[in-house]
Order: structure tokens, then sequence, then C-alpha cells
């Protein structure tokens, strides 16, 4: 594995708590469902990759990871800006368990007609956001809620939407 097959969840603080535990910042690619998984790796500011497996975590007032081992702890600190990450095949197979369907790629039809394509998806801490491109060569971003996602349908590579003529509009 390379360090460019692992993808960045978030980073850690620069500090820990009287527990031993340390803040995780989330990056926008990030899902607590990740946190299903419990062996992770550091990449350091110099490039060292490090594999951990984490204790606890702990979700008042932000996300707070305590590792099983000791030691790391104090490297993280010192390094400061620490990624916490996982190999994107990991984020596809977790993201298939949960039976969560990558958009990225797919077509998006509102009124029977292909707007355009879906460029990336990133949450907002409360729901999936698509990006799309549209035909246009605009921007869209929607929401992925049932108030606008009418079907997914993996098969036909499409996205079906309704009701997104404010945000065409934005």
């Amino acid at each position: 594995m390379q360090i460019s097959d692992l993808i960045s969840l978030g980073k850690l603080g620069n500090k820990t708590d009287a527990d031993g535990f340390i803040k995780f910042t989330e990056n926008s690619n990030f899902h607590p469902r990740y946190f299903s998984v419990k062996d992770f790796f550091l990449i350091f500011t110099d490039n060292r990759v490090r594999y951990v497996t984490i204790d606890k975590v702990q979700n008042e007032n932000g996300f707070r990871i305590k590792f099983l081992e000791a030691d790391v702890v104090e490297e993280i600190v010192k390094a400061n800006n620490v990624k916490l990450s996982l190999p994107q095949s990991d984020l596809d197979l977790l993201d298939e368990k949960s039976g969560v369907i990558n958009p990225t790629g797919m077509k998006i039809i509102f009124n029977e007609q292909n707007i355009g394509t879906v460029m990336d998806k990133f949450n907002n801490s409360v729901y999936d956001i698509l990006v799309v491109k549209m035909k246009n060569n605009k921007e869209l971003l929607i929401p992925d809620v049932k108030a606008y996602i009418k079907e997914k349908n993996p098969e036909r590579n499409e996205i079906v939407v309704t009701n997104i003529e404010e945000l065409m509009d934005l």
C-alpha cells in the first residue's frame, strides 16, 4: 500500500485530556460510521505513516479519540496536524455494508432529462451533499435527503431528483 492509497478523514489535535483522549477534527468526507473500524493509519506531517488501533471514541462537543498505543499519543502531540486515515478500499467497503451508494459519476435526472453528473459528495455533519456539474458547466449542490432525491438507481447509473427548482436558481 502506498501513502497515496490513504484517504484523510480529519486531523488530530495537539494535546490530550486527563483521560488520554485527543481531539479529532473531521474532514468533509468523514462519516461517523467509519469509527466502526478500529484500525487506522496516521499520516504525520513528515509523511511517516503509523498503523494504530482506536481504543475508545467519544462524541461530546466534537470527537475525541483514545488509542491503544500510549506512545503514539506523545508522537501525535509533538508532530501536530497528524491525519487520521483509511484506505479508499476500506471506505468503499464500509459504505457498501451500510447500504450507501457511491454517487460519484452518476447522472442526475430532473423532469426526465439528464441535467448533469455527480462529481463529488461531502457531509455537512447533518446529511450528505451531492456536488453536481450541470450540462451548462455550473455547479449545483443537492442535499441527499428525501425532499430532493426521488430514486437512486445504480443499475442505470442515475439519480432521479425532484423539487430542485429553487436550488438551480441559486
